[in-house]
């Protein structure tokens, strides 16, 4: 199933990149896709190209990246994401746009990204469990987003 083309909020994704971008001030030279923030940014450039929300063998190409990222900003783009979400439940797939994205940024603030089952509700549930502050703060940038 997954969020179609026209579902997307392309500015928004745009806007928390750069939220979350380091900038070349930080980075000496942009890493481009073998940064967190550059593989997103480079997914969503596809993807507004190709007006496709498949991302070929996306979550397996995303970079490993150790840099320090803000994770409060993280945590606002993950909560934007979930905005954009379909929950699909037994539809979703690992490779749409959303998706991937949303493991980049939860890379950033977890380490890892998490197993996401094809709903909001699943996920946030399970981060309550495990990280209660950063689902706190997600489920408040949730709630107050009138995009």
């Amino acid at each position: 199933m997954g969020v179609s083309y026209t579902e997307v909020n392309y500015n928004l994704l745009l806007r928390d990149i750069e939220q979350n971008c380091l900038t070349e001030e930080f980075c000496g030279v942009c890493k481009d896709k073998n940064c967190l923030i550059g593989y997103t940014k480079a997914c969503i450039k596809d993807s507004l190209k190709t007006k496709m929300t498949f991302v070929q063998n996306g979550v397996e190409t995303i970079p490993h990246d150790l840099r320090s990222f803000d994770n409060d900003a993280a945590l606002d783009a993950i909560a934007h994401i979930l905005r954009q979400c379909k929950s699909c439940e037994e539809d979703h797939f690992e490779d749409c746009l959303i998706n991937v994205i949303r493991s980049c940024y939860e890379i950033i603030v977890f380490g890892d990204s998490l197993k996401y089952q094809g709903s909001i509700f699943m996920y946030l549930s399970a981060i309550q469990n495990d990280f209660p502050e950063e689902a706190e703060h997600i489920l408040k940038t949730f709630q107050a987003y009138k995009g």
